[in-house]
């Protein structure tokens, strides 16, 4: 099943990364009983499409304009977004002889992607394959070539 192998995999990058307390949950990726990222798929024939959203970093006053869904995993206990959903970067630990993950810049993004880059090579090279890193400069030109669309304001979210 695509949710338990996935599921796997991110316990182990998790684990490279030093989150302890990771799981699936529910179709969710949790750390203790908070929600830390979500997944969704498309199955269709023999062809399939799996991604994972991590909330690495959001801002309060966006996630609190967001309703409670009606339809909401047992876990969920009819909490609000903010005490349902974690920051990623607050579950990761410091690096040595860092006081805290916030303020610990080897705790970044970067620490996440290379647990997971970590995490790729390990469960390919089981089967024998060799993975290749990507060049930055090439990630960077193709984030480029396709900008983000644009944020959307509060006011634009009050009027749904």
């Amino acid at each position: 099943n695509i949710m338990d192998w996935s599921g796997r995999f991110y316990k182990r990058a998790m684990q490279n990364a030093g989150v302890k307390d990771f799981a699936l949950r529910a179709d969710d990726y949790v750390v203790g009983d908070v929600k830390v990222a979500g997944n969704a798929q498309a199955i269709s024939g023999s062809k399939w499409v799996h991604h994972s959203s991590f909330l690495y970093d959001f801002d309060d006053d966006l996630m609190s304009v967001l309703l409670v869904p009606e339809k909401q995993p047992e876990y969920r206990a009819n909490r609000n977004h903010l005490d349902f959903l974690q920051r990623l970067r607050s579950v990761m630990p410091p690096q040595a002889g860092s006081e805290s993950p916030q303020d610990d810049e080897s705790s970044g993004p970067a620490r996440f992607l290379d647990a997971v880059e970590e995490a790729i090579r390990e469960e390919f090279a089981e089967r024998g394959v060799v993975v290749e890193r990507a060049q930055w400069e090439d990630a960077v030109a193709e984030v480029e070539a396709y900008p983000p669309s644009r944020r959307v304001t509060r006011w634009e979210l009050e009027e749904r």
